[in-house]
């Protein structure tokens, strides 16, 4: 697995949701390992079988946004090139 930075999420990009929650699921096991780890303090963050399967769903649900954003944003790009 490479090295990444967790995204963060921002109120003013409703897509940053979506990038968070699919690097919180791409890096599921190791989140689990730390917030399970009583040394680490994070056992309050520890997320149950039945949270990460919303996240999942909503990760989901955010992800036919983003595709669409993506179309939107390439045919906008597209149309600004035949402008000129």
């Amino acid at each position: 697995m490479k090295d990444r930075i967790i995204p963060r999420d921002m109120t003013m990009r409703w897509n940053s949701t979506y990038d968070m929650l699919d690097f919180a699921l791409e890096y599921r096991k190791a989140i689990d390992i730390l917030t399970a780890d009583r040394q680490n303090e994070l056992r309050n963050y520890e997320l149950s079988e039945r949270e990460w399967t919303i996240a999942k769903q909503l990760r989901d649900i955010l992800k036919v946004g983003d595709i669409s954003n993506l179309r939107i944003a390439d045919s906008s790009s597209s149309s600004s090139m035949h402008r000129s």
